[in-house]
């Protein structure tokens, strides 16, 4: 890969001096202690990422009042007491030459009194939908008191050694909230018009600025689109952002979204890298301060070629340092094929609890994770190469232990390969070929096409054992489920088997809808049957909902709360509230009715010379999320 040219430079503009232009942005953890105080776990995992190269680390948002937490576990700074367990952290940054900002927050009505014991407040009494519980609309003299609040938080950031804040105007907010014409219905002067709506930050970022030196940053986080109707759009904010850089603000940091759109704030596979692209370089055309871009930015020439097309001066990569805190530094150094991905699965890091990593089962576990060399080697043989037996193979590996795999099918990856194929699933096989990069760089012997039966078992020298086998189909006890034209979705998507033009698919969990998305971009006429009354129920929310949105514009028919009885010929007889309806005719019917575990495979050895141990879905079949956890966890225990 050709080395990098614009994102490695420095960055010397107004009080802004950086090393070079990758950003860590503030995303919230929920590794704080319940009463806001920052926890020696999430100490931990700043350091790592202060560690690994980035220019700017922007901290996570620290609210700025008791009732404006987010969520249970959110940073405060409402008070001198949070000021030095903070200090702890900015002390760390010191020898590595970075800025370490803190960003600022209030949630306004995006929480609850469940949350935060009080009743939310908003510019105007209008319920936010994710939330449900109708806000109290506040008093300018409530306002006033507020504003405050985001100058006493910013002095105690300066006091606990932050080199500046970043005021939270995005995202949905309270600060967002009065910027947005759809939630500030105020006729008040922090209202009526943008004038009025951007009262409330202003006044914010003149209090620091007065309170504060000179060299202090005092960034603000601004949305370019919200993408709900009557939200904020691009216009406004190039407006507002005319008027933050005409007030003295050192830089600002494009985003998008708010709670009811979050499939764009945090957006999945779905959407392209990149995507605020056009939004970040409208608003640099009316500024001269630095502009930071943020959207699902996880490759640094992606990085980089948004720096040179002058799209914006410095890249936010924040999942991507979820994935792999050192990708700064990697990418510095030209290691780009060492850079562990983020492939946007969003199965750890949207987690309201124990927020993690797929990709990286270290994120949040910094301290208890860490690699720590063997004492004595072993010989370790893994049975599987899917992502569970891979992720044990490296850390094995790393760790000092002499690591082989045997693999029945042609090629590593398992089903996590498999669930590369359906459409806008591609980026998922980076992280299968950054795991074949590490066992190959790291020395892993790989044995493909090999299948581990017992009598094989016996022949091979080997310590431990470990099972990886992975999960296969589970296929329902449905009456003429054993017909030719019956077809497992691994087969339709690995293309095994040929199909007609008129589907059923049986299931409408993720991978069912998968296979319904797959072929009806071919041009089937896909029929989709869930039992339960919706489907992709027990998917990450973005996910679902792009899935969803392109099943319908497919003209998917989608049939819920149905239950398959019947498989004959070319009909299917469905039951639905108890009646029956037979469907036909059909050309094929697909099953995507989950996955069991097959540990049983290679039965189960145990003598004095060898110990089994399972993991991944050869223990329990769940997702790739847990196969490479119980693999990286696993091999720190040998």
């Amino acid at each position: 890969m050709p080395p990098l040219r614009f994102v490695n430079q420095p960055l010397e503009k107004g009080n802004i001096h950086l090393k070079n232009r990758f950003v860590m942005p503030p995303m919230v953890t929920n590794y704080a202690s319940p009463d806001g105080f920052m926890t020696d776990r999430q100490i931990a995992y700043y350091a790592a990422r202060v560690q690994g190269g980035a220019g700017l680390i922007i901290v996570e948002a620290a609210s700025v009042s008791p009732e404006g937490k987010g969520s249970p576990n959110w940073l405060c700074l409402y008070d001198d007491a949070f000021i030095p367990a903070l200090k702890s952290l900015t002390k760390s940054a010191y020898p590595y030459g970075i800025k370490i900002i803190i960003q600022l927050a209030h949630a306004g009505r995006q929480t609850s009194s469940e949350i935060t014991g009080h009743r939310p407040v908003a510019p105007s009494s209008i319920t936010c939908a994710p939330f449900g519980e109708n806000p109290l609309a506040i008093s300018v003299e409530e306002i006033k008191a507020i504003e405050r609040k985001f100058v006493e938080a910013a002095l105690r950031a300066y006091e606990a050694g932050f080199d500046g804040v970043e005021i939270h105007g995005a995202h949905g907010y309270l600060i967002h909230q009065f910027l947005s014409p759809r939630t500030n219905l105020r006729s008040d002067e922090y209202g009526r018009d943008l004038t009025g709506r951007v009262r409330f930050l202003k006044e914010i970022l003149k209090g620091v600025k007065r309170r504060l030196p000179a060299d202090f940053i005092v960034g603000c986080r601004l949305n370019g689109e919200d993408y709900v109707r009557g939200g904020l759009h691009i216009e406004d904010t190039k407006e507002i952002a005319v008027q933050l850089s005409e007030d003295g603000i050192s830089y600002l940091h494009i985003s998008c979204g708010v709670a009811e759109s979050i499939h764009m704030t945090i957006p999945p596979m779905d959407v392209e890298p990149g995507f605020l692209a056009p939004l970040a370089e409208a608003v640099k055309r009316r500024v001269s301060i630095p502009i930071i871009i943020a959207g699902r930015i996880n490759d640094p020439h992606t990085a980089d070629s948004l720096v040179k097309e002058g799209k914006a001066d410095l890249i936010s990569m924040g999942r991507a340092l979820w994935a792999d805190p050192q990708l700064p530094l990697k990418a510095l150094e030209g290691r780009f094929d060492e850079i562990r991905p983020c492939i946007a699965c969003n199965q750890g890091c949207r987690r309201q609890i124990n927020r993690c990593c797929l990709m990286n089962p270290e994120t949040g576990r910094e301290k208890e994770f860490e690699i720590h060399p063997v004492k004595q080697s072993k010989r370790l043989l893994v049975i599987g190469g899917g992502p569970a037996g891979m992720e044990f193979a490296r850390v094995a590996s790393l760790r000092g232990h002499e690591v082989s795999i045997l693999e029945k099918s042609s090629q590593l990856g398992g089903n996590f390969r498999l669930a590369s194929i359906p459409p806008k699933k591609a980026e998922i096989l980076k992280g299968v070929h950054y795991l074949e990069r590490e066992i190959e760089r790291l020395g892993v012997r790989v044995e493909t096409e090999k299948e581990a039966t017992p009598k094989e078992l016996e022949e091979l020298t080997f310590d431990e054992l470990i099972i990886a086998t992975g999960a296969l189909p589970l296929i329902p006890p449905i009456q003429g489920a054993e017909s030719n034209h019956v077809i497992l979705a691994q087969d339709v998507l690995l293309e095994k088997r040929s199909v007609g033009n008129r589907v059923l698919v049986i299931g409408g969990g993720m991978v069912g809808c998968e296979v319904a998305d797959f072929l009806s971009a071919r041009g089937k006429k896909v029929i989709l049957t869930e039992i339960l009354p919706d489907i992709v129920p027990h998917t990450d929310a973005p996910s679902a909902r792009f899935i969803r949105e392109r099943l319908r514009d497919q003209k998917v028919e989608i049939r819920t709360s149905s239950k398959v009885k019947k498989i004959s010929g070319n009909e299917v007889a469905l039951e639905k509230e108890g009646l029956e309806e037979i469907v036909g005719p059909i050309d094929n019917v697909i099953i995507a009715a989950g996955y069991g575990a097959q540990a049983d495979l290679v039965g189960n050895p145990d003598s004095e010379s060898s110990k089994t141990r399972i993991i991944g879905d050869a223990l329990d079949a769940r997702d790739a999320l847990w196969a490479i956890y119980e693999g990286a966890k696993t091999a720190r225990e040998i």
